[in-house]
């Protein structure tokens, strides 16, 4: 992967369009749950991110590992949490495991995994809480 630089001005993103890409249900294939034992959220065309962090909780005691991904799955990131046997809900990224600065920017195509060791049900869910921006053309 090249050097890819924008020049943009941060406080543009404080007042542009925060999103919180939260979903319940595991079993209903949609379009973050496209697995019962993956979310992905994924930067739009034409959109940059600015990454927050986020929270998940599933319904069955699985490992989840969080990880970032380029538009060519290559692992960018990661892992922003790590947590075996989880039984609880987890924001995430995990102090412990990242200690840069927030927020990540993310460029479109880009994407936030959570991966969880099985299956996961209805009750089942996750957030990614991020501020989109156009890209610059």
């Amino acid at each position: 992967m090249g050097n890819i630089q924008y020049n943009i001005n941060p406080h543009s993103f404080y007042a542009q369009n925060p999103q919180s890409n939260y979903e319940k249900d595991a079993t209903g294939a949609t379009t973050l749950w496209p697995a019962t034992t993956t979310y992905v959220a994924t930067v739009p065309a034409g959109k940059i991110w600015q990454f927050w962090g986020g929270y998940l909780d599933g319904d069955a005691a699985e490992t989840i590992v969080v990880t970032i991904h380029d538009a060519d799955d290559n692992q960018l990131l990661g892992p922003l949490l790590s947590e075996a046997n989880a039984t609880v809900g987890y924001s995430y990224p995990d102090p412990a495991l990242y200690t840069s600065q927030m927020p990540i920017p993310l460029l479109a195509g880009w994407y936030v995994l959570l991966t969880f060791g099985g299956a996961q049900g209805a009750n089942a869910y996750a957030s990614c809480i991020v501020t989109e921006v156009d890209a610059p053309k």
